[in-house]
């Protein structure tokens, strides 16, 4: 009997973090990797929807932790295939020269999802400000047009670790339950699926 009252309990638990596991995963944030949500007062210029050639946008902001080495942006499409090019442009705010510049195809961007740019890792970027440029290469009505979304957050920073001792390892496990419990992701699914076993406990 125990076993036969058991056992649905436990296929609801294990829908509910296979569940959560996918959110986690569909976030494109690896499993040794810190990401921190900015928001839309980060940008210096306004974020417009629609990047026309030759037309930057720029943002500023502070680093959260050390060995920072992405910069995620929520782009939109405006529901179409553009088929623009975009340069990437980061730097430490206090330097003049760009710390790491790229160019991307549009069309790999997906509508209303982040977007990674990835550069060399940077170990000591704690409570340092960087500056970002994205710059439309051929942007137009014709062509298609991406721009930033205005669905929240508008950009991430992501932070890359590989704790050697035992202390960096328990401090980095911390930091990420509480940063996995801060993904909205994550937490809607969570809900939709824990209400089964809530209710199934409560028979």
């Amino acid at each position: 009997k125990m076993i036969k009252k058991l056992l649905p309990l436990a296929i609801l638990i294990a829908i509910w973090l296979f569940s959560s596991g996918q959110a986690i995963t569909k976030s494109g944030v690896s499993r040794n990797t810190l990401e921190f949500p900015h928001s839309p007062q980060d940008f210096i210029t306004r974020p417009v929807s629609q990047l026309t050639q030759g037309q930057k946008i720029v943002g500023r902001f502070t680093a959260k932790e050390n060995n920072l080495g992405q910069l995620a942006v929520r782009f939109t499409s405006n529901y179409k295939e553009p088929s623009d090019r975009i340069v990437f442009r980061f730097k430490p705010e206090n330097h003049h020269q760009w710390y790491y510049q790229a160019e991307y195809n549009t069309d790999q961007f997906q509508n209303n999802q982040l977007f990674p740019f990835g550069f060399p890792l940077i170990e000591q970027s704690k409570g340092q400000s960087y500056i970002f440029e994205i710059e439309s290469l051929s942007g137009s009505t014709e062509s298609g047009q991406i721009g930033i979304s205005k669905e929240n957050p508008p950009f991430t920073s992501r932070y890359t670790f590989s704790p050697r001792s035992v202390i960096a390892i328990s401090t980095f496990l911390i930091k990420k339950a509480f940063n996995v419990l801060s993904n909205s992701d994550f937490l809607a699914t969570s809900f939709i699926f824990i209400i089964p076993i809530l209710f199934y406990l409560a028979l």
